[in-house]
């Protein structure tokens, strides 16, 4: 089943998916392996497109927006976590679901500060911690280490 979209949402969609395909469709993460430094060229591509202006939690067209900017990221795998800083509110910090006992973040290095939640739903603010990891499965996963005390039930950015 594919639910009709909001008209604004789908012209997003369009927008995003051409743009993604001019930088180079699948090929943006094919380069961004063999040399990481050219993540940050993502992020102005999705700046371009005004990311910044997406509140998934605001209505149900900008959410229908945000899940269709993530549908065209999946597809080519765009090497940025968009999830994360989509969910970034207003402490402008990405927030990403992480192992309580070893948080960690799939391109984690982008930003100089995160914002945690363990499986329990404790948050708390976390920043990169060593360089990424570099493995097979996670070129760009890098591990984070949390500030201060878990809140349970909070974002950790109050």
């Amino acid at each position: 089943m594919r639910p009709a979209l909001p008209d604004l949402a789908a012209e997003f969609a369009a927008t995003a998916e051409k743009a993604v395909v001019a930088a180079g469709g699948a090929d943006l993460a094919r380069r961004a392996e063999a040399d990481p430094a050219r993540r940050p060229a993502v992020a102005a591509l999705l700046d371009g497109l005004g990311i910044a202006d997406l509140d998934p939690r605001a209505d149900v067209e900008t959410a229908a927006a945000a899940a269709e900017l993530c549908r065209v990221a999946g597809r080519y795998a765009v090497p940025y976590p968009l999830v994360a800083a989509l969910l970034a509110g207003p402490t402008g910090r990405p927030l990403s679901l992480v192992p309580a006992a070893r948080p960690m973040a799939d391109h984690g290095d982008l930003f100089p500060a995160w914002t945690v939640v363990d499986p329990t739903g404790a948050g708390r603010p976390a920043r990169p911690a060593g360089a990424r990891l570099a493995s097979k499965l996670g070129p760009f996963v890098t591990d984070l280490e949390a500030d201060g005390d878990a809140r349970p039930g909070g974002r950790g950015d109050r």
